[in-house]
């Protein structure tokens, strides 16, 4: 074989003209900071290499994580790559964006020239100033040199004045025609901000590149991951029926609770999911994987001191639900509680690339609510209505905010954790306005015994409680009392001067169960006692 031969038989085979494929994005997979972008597409293509070519896709796709895929009539993808065209030319831009681009143009020009006018009066006011001065001085002179002349001394000081009136009047309402352009090109400047994406100043298509060995239809799919897209749990509760007032510690009506489960979608990709099929997941595939480094942690031997420095700090009783039968279950350590879980969306679904959020709904489910009124003086003066129910749900609760509804409307918003499936969890409905609390601290001057090196200071604590409706109430009071973690410092509580003899726990909390009548008060007292050791400092 010669070598003319050789090199014709190597050439590539000639490709034909791109031929574009309508392939829309049919599904999307959100994830915590990024979402997976499928596409399909189906057309009849001719025998041989053939030239794909998808318009109008996210530029800002990452190209390694491109894939294609293809079904029918003996085909196979040889490349797939994504190509990005710079959009320099106004027209080449967005109808919407290219509009208002236009009229923030214009609107600056036209800015500009009455700017413009405005410092040509100026200039005009300050020659007319200047010229009012030399005719005071002429009419002085005029007057020392006897030719006084009231009538052209009238004439040209009516001239002057009217010349500075309208340079003064036609100033104003320049000055009010350029704040009224500036605060409408502002809000039209808000406007390009919400619609600015990376579609905007870049377009970008995939080119496909196909093999087949028959004619025939075949069936395209592409896979993408696109970052600037992002979702988070956002919930709703609604309690449907009137609220019912608890009737001591067993009773009471349970109302029924509306929860829906939802996500609260952004994405800024430069391309709009139009009638997608979504799928929200918890998965972090930017979360490492390496341990971290450690460091080395040094000890050193000091001398005991001879007084002993103690703190008070807050701590939070960490619980996320209040379990299901008789267990409960402790906060996890991330929100879908260490499993990786996949929420698809019941029917199709819309976002725009307009970075603003979009709600879709999960799953929704129903369950009986017990209604009870909380109180805890030391953090706020009012009692809150809360509910417990149960997820009745057959899969937890993702950690997230909850939008409250009653049947007189929004009612405010609160949060939950996760919560699993058959977990109780609480809700707070806001204060109940008909009752009114009343919180009173006395703190003693250390008391120090003759024969002991104990130092006492007692606390009272004081609270009145009064309803001011025409409703009986039965309201769960909660208060604390310090707890000590070293010998040297003890926390006393005096049962017996104490209302109904109550005893802390071991978190040093105090409950009582109060039942007010219509227009009813109460009182309760909390006696207790801080002892030290007299080398203690900081309590």
């Amino acid at each position: 074989m010669s070598s003319e031969q050789t090199l014709a038989t190597a050439q590539p085979p000639v490709l034909s003209p791109v031929q574009p494929c309508a392939a829309p994005v049919a599904e999307v997979t959100v994830l915590e900071d990024r979402a997976h972008v499928t596409r399909r597409g189906r057309m009849t293509l001719a025998a041989g290499s053939q030239r794909i070519w998808i318009a109008d896709v996210a530029p800002v796709i990452s190209d390694r994580t491109l894939s294609a895929t293809v079904d029918g009539a003996g085909a196979q993808v040889i490349d797939a790559r994504v190509k990005r065209v710079r959009r320099a030319r106004l027209e080449d831009r967005p109808e919407q964006i290219r509009e208002l681009e236009q009229k923030i143009e214009a609107q600056r020009a036209e800015i500009a020239e009455k700017e413009k006018r405005i410092q040509t009066l100026i200039e005009a006011q300050k020659q007319l100033a200047a010229m009012v001065v030399q005719t005071l001085k002429e009419f002085s002179e005029d007057a020392s040199w006897g030719r006084a002349s009231r009538e052209i001394w009238k004439h040209q000081s009516q001239t002057l004045s009217a010349q500075e009136l309208a340079l003064n009047s036609e100033r104003r309402s320049l000055n009010f025609d350029v704040e009224e352009m500036r605060e409408s090109l502002h809000h039209i400047e808000q406007r390009l901000q919400t619609l600015l994406n990376p579609s905007s100043d870049c377009a970008a298509g995939i080119e496909v590149l196909l093999h087949l060995a028959t004619p025939g239809e075949i069936n395209l799919r592409v896979d993408y991951i696109v970052p600037a897209a992002c979702w988070r749990p956002w919930h709703t509760a609604r309690l449907q029926s009137p609220l019912p007032l608890r009737e001591g510690a067993g009773g009471g009506v349970h109302p029924l609770l509306t929860f829906e489960c939802g996500g609260c979608v952004w994405q800024n990709t430069g391309e709009d999911w139009t009638d997608v099929q979504l799928s929200l997941s918890t998965q972090r595939p930017s979360l490492g994987t390496e341990p971290p480094l450690l460091s080395s942690d040094l000890l050193f031997v000091q001398k005991k001191r001879p007084v002993t420095n103690v703190s008070i700090r807050e701590e939070e009783v960490h619980d996320a639900g209040l379990g299901g039968g008789g267990t409960s279950s402790t906060l996890p350590g991330v929100d879908d509680g260490g499993v990786v879980r996949t929420l698809k969306v019941s029917h199709k679904t819309t976002v725009p690339s307009d970075g603003r959020p979009w709600r879709v709904d999960l799953f929704t489910f129903e369950a009986p609510a017990a209604i009870e009124h909380i109180c805890a003086p030391e953090l706020q003066n009012a009692v809150i209505i809360r509910s417990t129910q149960a997820n009745a749900a057959p899969q937890p609760l993702l950690a997230g905010p909850v939008d409250l509804i009653r049947d007189s409307g929004y009612a405010g918003r609160t949060s939950v954790l996760f919560i699993a499936p058959g977990e109780k969890f609480e809700l707070g409905w806001g204060p109940d306005s008909e009752i009114r609390i009343h919180r009173v601290v006395t703190v003693h001057d250390e008391e120090k015994s003759m024969i002991s090196t104990w130092l006492t200071r007692n606390h009272h604590v004081e609270l009145r409680i009064s309803n001011i409706g025409a409703s009986p109430r039965s309201i769960e009071v909660t208060e604390r009392v310090p707890v000590s973690e070293i010998d040297r410092v003890q926390i006393v509580v005096d049962e017996k001067k104490t209302s109904g003899q109550k005893k802390p726990d071991a978190d040093g909390f105090i409950k009582w169960t109060v039942a007010l009548k219509p227009h009813g008060r109460e009182k309760l007292d909390l006696y207790y006692a801080i002892r030290k050791k007299s080398d203690v400092q900081g309590v």
